[in-house]
């Protein structure tokens, strides 16, 4: 091999390793930034096209903003905040003067954690509509009511109780004597829903308001 030759050689291997050299220092690292860039480029287009369609429900429950708080001050009312007994009372005396019952008492006895049971018995699982979150904040209001009157007003009297404004979950129904002189026990729950970040105190019991009398028509 002639000088001339192996100068051309080492002429050739020098190219390929600063070739090489410049791949592994400068090239290869800027494609690599570049497919980064590219996969960072696609996860801002998924969250973009997420937030478009938030916004795009925003925008859509904007448009029925009215229908929409009605029906939040008719949950409120359903499931308000505290015990709101004056309010329960109120709606209680309502409904036994529109059956012509007379209320005899109406006790509310200590708050507790709502614990929601399916049908077989079993406690139910938080869900993503029944978060462990909004069960923390639920809590049951015990509550028992003895009227009397016809057996047939005193059955209206109920179904008024339980399909009012207040959610009243009448779950023991009890009726002794016949005709107009028919007596009732009824007990049941009011829920409440504690605003977030507090509890209600499940050792506190709600005052028990004085007998309340309807007078029958």
């Amino acid at each position: 091999m002639n000088a001339t030759r192996l100068v051309s050689l080492v002429l050739v291997i020098v190219t390929i390793a600063v070739a090489a050299i410049g791949w592994f220092l400068g090239i290869a690292p800027l494609l690599s930034q570049a497919a980064t860039a590219r996969d960072e480029q696609v996860s801002v287009d998924a969250q973009n096209a997420q937030y478009a369609a938030i916004v795009a429900q925003l925008a859509a429950d904007f448009e029925r903003i009215d229908e929409i708080e009605a029906e939040f001050d008719e949950l409120q009312r359903a499931v308000p905040a505290s015990a709101a007994t004056e309010a329960a009372l109120a709606e209680i005396a309502a409904a036994a003067a529109a059956t012509g019952v007379v209320v005899d008492a109406v006790t509310f006895s200590g708050s507790t954690p709502f614990t929601p049971v399916a049908a077989d018995g079993s406690t139910v699982q938080p869900t993503a509509e029944l978060s462990s979150d909004l069960l923390a904040r639920l809590f049951s209001v015990p509550i028992t009511v003895s009227a009397n009157g016809s057996y047939a007003a005193l059955v209206d009297f109920v179904d008024r109780l339980q399909l009012g404004e207040r959610l009243i979950l009448v779950t023991v129904v009890s009726y002794s004597g016949t005709g107009d002189a028919t007596a009732l026990q009824a007990g049941g729950s009011m829920m409440v829903l504690a605003p977030a970040g507090t509890t209600v105190d499940p050792s506190v019991t709600t005052p028990t308001p004085e007998p309340t009398e309807t007078p029958a028509p």
